[in-house]
Formats: C-alpha cells, structure tokens, sequence
C-alpha cells in the first residue's frame, strides 16, 4: 500500500492536462505517500524497473500520487470486485474486474474491461 489514510486532509500538489495545456493545482485528500513506499519506488525507478500502480482508490488521486513517485500515468490500474466498485471502474482508464460478481462481470464484459478470475486463470 502506497498511500496511508490521515484524518487531517493532506494537501496534494498535480498537474491537470486540459486542452493541450497544462496547470498546477494543490487537491486535499485524506492521504498522503509513505515515506518507506516513496524510497522503495524511487530505488526500483533508478534501477529500471517499470512501475505500475494497481488500486481500488479512485483514478485521478492515485495518477497524481504515481506521478510524484516518478510513475507514468499510464502505467496506473484501477481494480473492482463488486458492484460498489462500478463508479470507480467506469472513470478509470483501465478497468480490471477481478473475481467479480455475476452482474459485474456482465457489465465488464459489455464495457469492455479487463476482468481476472481465479476460476479462469488458475495461479
């Protein structure tokens, strides 16, 4: 786990892309970086390692948290499980259902999303 809950909201620092430009702006979220995870990250970064970021936390918070470990924000999944997780699934860039509902998997299935199911993929 990358980030680390707060009660205090954190304020956050990000680049936001609109329209080719680009702008900085300061987001508070109730989280903030570990700092054992920002070393890690930056220690596998320098020796090449190509990093993703895998979450069920919402899209645009773990993009801006990637970015400031120096991850690219392509390389940030969101995963779902459950019917709570639709919202979620549908704002993110690439949605995987893992071991997912019935009802979710038919959705997945009909949007197009990545789905992963112990069933289907024996370990």
């Amino acid at each position: 786990m990358i980030l680390l809950c707060e009660i205090v909201p954190v304020p956050i620092t990000c680049s936001l892309e609109n329209g080719g430009g680009r702008r900085e702006i300061t987001l508070s979220y109730g989280a903030r970086i570990k700092d054992d995870m920002r070393t890690m990250v930056k220690r596998f970064v320098e020796k090449g390692a190509l990093i993703w970021m895998i979450s069920a936390s919402p899209q645009m918070i773990c993009e801006i948290a990637a970015e400031q470990l120096g991850i690219a924000r392509e390389r940030v999944l969101a995963f779902g499980d459950s019917q709570g997780d639709l919202t979620m699934l549908k704002m993110a860039k690439y949605p995987v259902v893992v071991n997912g509902s019935t009802k979710l998997l038919q959705q997945a299935e009909g949007n197009g999303w990545w789905v992963y199911s112990e069933s289907t993929n024996p370990s």
